[in-house]
Formats: C-alpha cells, sequence, structure tokens
C-alpha cells in the first residue's frame, strides 16, 4: 500500500484522510506527489485499515471504484469497511465490501438505497444490469393502443377515398 504524504492534497481535505493506493502507483491522483511506503503520522490507525476479524460480506461489486464509493459512503455513516479482492482488470464479481457483523445490518440497510449494489444471496433482476454496469431505469411502457380499423383497411379506404376524389374532380 502506498500513500500520498500531502497535508493539502484535495482527497485528505475532502476526507480527512490520506489517500491510499495499490502497490507500483508512483504518485498521487489528486495532487501529483510522489508517494510514500509508510502511512503519513495522521493516518487513521492501522488495525480500523486491516480487514476485520470475522468481517461480514456485505455487498460485491464487478469495479474497484463502485466499492470505494460504497466504503466511503458506509465511512460517513459511521461504519468501518474494508474492500477484499481488489481486482482492476478485467472486471470480476470478486470485489467485496466487508463490514463487522454487529454493524452488518445497519450497512447492508444504507447499500440497498444504492441501485448499483447486488447484496450477497440476491440476484438482480433481469432487466437489471449487472452489478457494476451503467444503471438505466427502464419506465413502464403504455400499452400499444388497439386501432379500431386495421392499418391496412385504413390505407384501402383512404386510396378508395383518393380514387373517386379523382374520378370526381375529371
Amino acid at each position: 500500500m502506498a500513500w500520498c504524504p500531502n497535508p493539502d492534497c484535495p482527497h485528505r481535505v475532502d476526507t480527512g484522510a490520506p489517500a491510499e493506493f495499490t502497490e507500483g502507483t508512483l504518485q498521487c491522483a489528486e495532487c501529483g506527489t510522489p508517494l510514500s511506503p509508510t502511512a503519513p503520522v495522521d493516518a487513521p490507525p492501522a488495525e480500523s485499515l486491516a480487514e476485520p476479524v470475522d468481517g461480514v460480506t456485505v455487498a460485491t461489486f464487478r469495479h474497484q471504484h463502485e466499492a470505494e464509493v460504497a466504503r466511503l459512503r458506509l465511512g460517513a455513516e459511521g461504519i468501518g469497511a474494508t474492500i477484499v479482492g481488489r481486482i482492476v482488470f478485467p472486471p470480476s464479481e470478486g470485489i467485496e465490501l466487508q463490514v463487522s457483523p454487529d454493524t452488518a445490518v445497519r450497512a447492508r440497510m444504507i447499500l440497498m438505497q444504492d441501485e448499483a449494489t447486488t447484496l450477497p444471496g440476491e440476484e438482480p433482476p433481469p432487466s437489471a444490469p449487472p452489478a457494476g454496469g451503467a444503471v438505466s431505469v427502464a419506465l413502464p411502457r403504455e400499452p400499444e393502443p388497439v386501432p379500431l380499423v386495421p392499418r391496412w383497411l385504413a390505407w384501402l379506404l383512404l386510396a378508395c377515398a383518393l380514387y373517386l376524389l379523382y374520378r370526381a374532380t375529371r
């Protein structure tokens, strides 16, 4: 894990915590500062960043950024969460968001409000995109009105009327 040591980094200003990056990243994506292999002194304690002991998976994701958004959302609600199975490419269903067992029910309730989250043991509806895909809302279609006269008959009557009009003006 690599950390942004810049105290004025936009990520740290917004979240109050230093930005963390996977191994191999050389500079902060927010401010461009070279990363440090050790956590800054004012970083959250290591036990809050480690995987919870007996963690409960509350959601799975296809993309890393969606898991990060859910983790930050739970953090804003005061629930510590950990991302397990970080995979950047290719997308997979293996990215899990875990919380401690005593906060799992509350975390699930919060995440149920987010349409892009698929909870464990839940299958998305057939019309819904897979978790991590673009979310679209399918509005119910109004039924097609049933015409009083079939379309072919309407065209035939129109053609006859035009023919009779043509004959009358001749």
